[in-house]
């Protein structure tokens, strides 16, 4: 509760009632309650670190008018397949190779793309199994652009060793499986909508 802007007040509740609140909240061990720093306008603006807007041939080749901002494995591949959907001047072949070299160069990924590339196939889906939420958190696509892109690279396809799209993923669960015999055939089908280009 922040009855004043700088001094919050610390309540703690269990099944509706108070209780002592715990050390490790009351004293912030986490970090939770710290205030951020790096708000203020000249933080979000991209120009005040230069000391000039007046570049010369010497100073760009040595980079000092040049900053760089991280963006996300995760965010980048949206902004990749979301330019490829809206521009149909992007091939989806090149698309593609893109993403996988995005893929490629983030740092959760690094280790599993060293072992897959080794041929060690056994080490890589276990890296896999082993990381898959960070894996997911990292580069996965955000879900209003995951939707319509076939093409793009997602964990089924990390753990098939394919190209984006490859992989088969399963709609249902194990239980509500049935059992195949020989009188029943079971088929899953995906409809990618290409229908007038997938008929020969």
């Amino acid at each position: 509760m922040y009855d004043h802007k700088f001094h919050p007040t610390i309540l703690t509740t269990l099944n509706g009632q108070k209780v002592d609140t715990p050390d490790l909240i009351l004293h912030d061990h986490l970090g939770v309650l710290k205030k951020p720093s790096h708000v203020s306008f000249l933080d979000d603006n991209p120009l005040y670190g230069f000391n000039t807007i007046r570049t010369t041939a010497l100073s760009r080749w040595l980079g000092f008018h040049t900053r760089r901002f991280p963006v996300s494995t995760s965010q980048s591949r949206s902004w990749l397949w979301k330019a490829w959907k809206e521009d149909p001047a992007f091939d989806g072949v090149i698309i593609r190779w893109l993403d996988e070299r995005l893929l490629r160069r983030d740092e959760v990924l690094a280790p599993y793309w060293r072992k897959r590339d080794l041929a060690k196939l056994d080490a890589a889906e276990h890296y896999l199994d082993k990381n898959r939420d960070a894996i997911m958190a990292s580069v996965d696509l955000d879900n209003t652009v995951s939707s319509w892109t076939p093409l793009a690279m997602k964990i089924n396809d990390l753990y098939s060793f394919g190209q984006g799209g490859d992989a088969c993923s399963r709609t249902r669960s194990n239980a509500t499986i049935e059992e195949d015999d020989e009188a029943n055939l079971h088929v899953i089908a995906v409809d990618t909508g290409t229908w007038p280009n997938e008929v020969s």
